[in-house]
């Protein structure tokens, strides 16, 4: 059988996918894989390459299955992404710190 003999439905299996999430770090990237890959999510994040070649120019967007929407979502909730392997949180710690020892000289 060829791909012309196909049912139409066979053909869009591919576009069964519905983005999650953007992002711009590769260790955010590498993270998502495992714990998706651990919980046999099926996803592919679209323009993942691109990331060193643009950056913060366009992000990579993580695609999942339509079928497994809510579970991927449920899985994310608590996840914190990153921009630039920067926490928000951590920075501020940071200049806290920097500014308490700036008082106490």
């Amino acid at each position: 059988m060829d791909w012309n003999d196909k049912d139409i439905s066979d053909r869009n299996d591919f576009v069964e996918f519905a983005e999650i999430l953007r992002t711009y770090n590769q260790g955010d990237i590498a993270l998502l894989k495992s714990l998706l890959d651990n919980n046999e999510i099926v996803y592919f994040f679209k323009g993942e390459n691109f990331i060193s070649l643009r950056p913060l120019v366009e992000p990579a967007v993580l695609m999942a299955k339509n079928d497994q929407i809510q579970e991927t979502v449920e899985l994310l909730k608590d996840f914190e992404l990153s921009f630039l392997g920067l926490s928000i949180e951590n920075t501020n710690d940071i200049k806290e710190e920097i500014e308490k020892s700036s008082e106490d000289e």
